[in-house]
């Protein structure tokens, strides 16, 4: 596609059954996902350090190879918040990675930041959606199966769950399990983050499960060296990651709806290495559209 912000990331087809056994295509849906990277998803805290210092570290981290950047700012006024954003803004576009602005649509309008990121006390998804428009990335906390079907329903990109563990910031934590983790995971077609507590010596509880990246705070934020935390390219990490994504890439899931004579398969891809297989599913499909009597 031209415009990289966007990727082809979700291929649905609907077939009904024909006689001996043959499928007759019935309808092809594309969704675009918003082309970005939640493989490390670094969020900042301030406490403790001026201005000057918690840059520097938030620069170090950019270079460390985080993906995606969060602002979070819980105590600052809205001066002092845009004030900050904007300064994190130029270095973020230093290194071509989005800024997310949490809880505050108006200072994400304000600086032009990438997206913005809402929990349960924000404004809701589908105010924001509209307001900022399609474009821009709107992330969301969710914590159980209906809650991360609900933001996906109202617009949401990607999802915050958690904490898996218990953090040391200084914002209201439920711990999710594992389990749950896994389910919103299942539940929902776009990217999921693993968030709370998490650094390089607990990541193997991820193990197994697809999500797309995971949320530190603490873990860059207090290192020694942001830098060359041991979070940012750590063997546990790199492990978790490739294992996230052999289960995310080409994920295929078939439901079969009671009461109607018809299944859907879905095909997932959220990464541009895997465009060759997306490709093929839509010529695949385009074939079968073409030899179907009712095309």
């Amino acid at each position: 596609m031209k415009d990289k912000s966007f990727k082809l990331c979700f291929v649905t087809y609907v077939t009904t059954p024909q006689k001996k056994g043959k499928l007759r295509l019935r309808e092809v849906v594309v969704i675009i996902l918003k082309h970005f990277d939640p493989s490390l998803y670094f969020i900042t805290d301030s406490t403790g350090f001026s201005e000057t210092e918690f840059l520097t570290r938030v620069e170090a981290a950019l270079q460390g190879g985080v993906t995606l950047l969060q602002l979070r700012e819980k105590q600052k006024t809205t001066r002092e918040y845009i004030a900050l954003a904007e300064k994190v803004h130029t270095l973020t576009q230093q290194y071509e990675v989005p800024l997310i602005i949490d809880d505050r649509v108006d200072v994400a309008l304000c600086v032009n930041a990438e997206g913005v990121h809402l929990g349960a006390e924000d404004m809701t998804v589908s105010a924001a959606r509209r307001i900022l428009g399609k474009d821009k990335i709107i992330g969301a906390t969710a914590k159980t199966v209906p809650w991360a079907q609900d933001v996906y329903a109202q617009g949401a990109d990607y999802l915050g769950v958690g904490a898996i563990y218990p953090t040391t910031t200084k914002v209201k934590t439920v711990l999710t399990s594992i389990e749950t983790l896994c389910e919103i995971c299942h539940s929902v077609p776009i990217p999921v983050n693993a968030i709370g507590g998490l650094n390089c010596s607990n990541l193997d509880i991820l193990a197994g499960i697809p999500i797309a990246g995971i949320c530190a705070v603490s873990a860059i934020m207090k290192a020694d060296n942001p830098k060359s935390s041991g979070i940012l390219g750590a063997p546990p990490y790199a492990a978790i990651k490739n294992d996230a994504e052999k289960q995310i890439v080409l994920k295929i899931i078939f439901l079969m709806k009671k009461g109607n004579n018809f299944f859907i398969r879905r095909s997932y891809c959220h990464n541009d290495e895997h465009k060759n297989s997306i490709d093929h599913c839509r010529k695949r499909l385009q074939r079968r559209r073409r030899y179907s009597g009712r095309y």
